[in-house]
C-alpha cells in the first residue's frame, strides 16, 4: 500500500497546493480520503466462485465547509481516488464490477475536518453480481455461515488461546482492545481500547494494529499489518495471543465469551 499511497500523496499536494494554507487545525488531507476509502473496500468484501469482489461506488461525506474546500479540484481528486482504489485492489487480488467511482458529497452530520464513507455494489442490473456466470454470492458478513457449510477453500480456520480462552476467528472484522464494544475484550495493562482488528482478505486472516499505544507484534517483530498463520505468536501490548488451527468438531459450549 505504501508505494501507491505515495503515488496519490505526491499528486494531491500537487492538485492542492496552496489550497490548504487557512486551514488550520481542521485541515483535512486528501491522503487521509484515500486511507479510509481503503480500509473500507478490504472489508466490504463479496466472495463469488473463488473470488474477492469490493464495491464500485464509495461516497464520501464531508463536513459542508470541508466539502467547499474541495470542490475547486473535485473531479480530479474523485478520478484520481478512483484510479488509487483500483491499483489498491489489483495489488490485493480483488475484483470490481465495472470501474470504481468516488463520489463527494456534503453532509451536515459529519464534523469538520472528518469523513464519512459508505460503499455499494451498483451500477444496474448489468453490473449485478447476481447476472454473473457464478454459483452463489456471499458477503464477508456470511463466511461464518458459509465455512460452517463446509465451504473450507475460503480461509483457514483459526484460533487465538489467550490464557485458558479460546476465541474463534470467525466473522470479520475482529476488533481486539479494552473498550466494551470490541469482539475480543482484554482488560490488561498494555492494551489500548481498539488496539487491533484482524481482517479477512484475499483468503487470508490478517492483523492489523490501530496505532496503539504499545503496539502489536507477530512472532516477536513489531506490525502495522501482517497475515496471521497457525502457529504464530501475536502480542497486544502485554497480552500473549497463540494462534492456532481451529477443531472441525469444536463444541459451541466451550467457547469463551471473548471477554478478559
Amino acid at each position: 500500500m505504501a508505494s501507491g499511497l505515495s503515488r496519490f500523496e505526491e499528486f494531491a499536494e500537487k492538485l492542492v497546493e496552496g489550497t490548504f494554507e487557512k486551514l488550520g487545525r481542521h485541515r483535512l488531507e486528501p491522503v487521509e480520503i484515500a486511507r479510509r476509502l481503503s480500509r473500507t473496500m478490504e472489508d466490504d468484501q463479496t466472495i463469488s466462485a473463488g473470488k474477492l469482489f469490493v464495491p464500485n461506488v464509495y461516497r464520501v461525506g464531508l463536513h459542508p465547509e470541508t466539502f467547499q474546500e474541495f470542490v475547486s479540484f473535485k473531479e480530479p481528486l474523485e478520478e484520481e481516488l478512483a484510479s488509487y482504489l483500483s491499483d489498491e485492489a489489483e495489488r490485493q487480488g480483488f475484483h470490481f464490477i465495472g470501474r470504481p467511482h468516488v463520489i463527494l458529497t456534503p453532509e451536515t452530520s459529519v464534523r469538520r475536518g472528518r469523513l464519512t464513507v459508505s460503499a455499494e455494489l451498483a451500477g444496474g442490473p448489468s453490473a449485478s453480481i447476481h447476472n454473473l456466470d457464478v454459483t452463489q454470492a456471499m458477503r464477508t458478513e456470511e463466511i461464518r455461515a458459509a465455512t460452517r457449510a463446509g465451504h473450507e477453500d475460503l480461509a483457514e480456520q483459526l484460533q487465538f488461546a489467550i490464557g485458558k480462552r479460546i476465541i474463534p476467528l470467525e466473522q470479520p472484522p475482529v476488533n481486539v482492545g479494552r473498550s466494551l464494544d470490541n469482539e475480543v475484550i482484554i482488560q490488561a495493562a498494555g492494551v489500548s481500547r481498539r488496539h487491533a482488528q484482524i481482517v479477512f482478505r484475499h483468503g487470508r486472516w490478517l492483523v492489523r494494529d490501530l496505532n496503539s499505544t504499545y503496539g502489536t507484534q507477530v512472532n516477536g517483530h513489531d506490525i502495522d499489518e501482517c497475515v496471521l498463520r497457525a502457529g504464530d505468536t501475536v502480542v497486544f501490548g502485554e497480552v500473549t495471543a497463540e494462534v492456532q488451527t481451529k477443531p472441525s468438531d469444536e463444541p459451541n459450549e466451550e467457547r469463551e465469551d471473548n471477554r478478559q
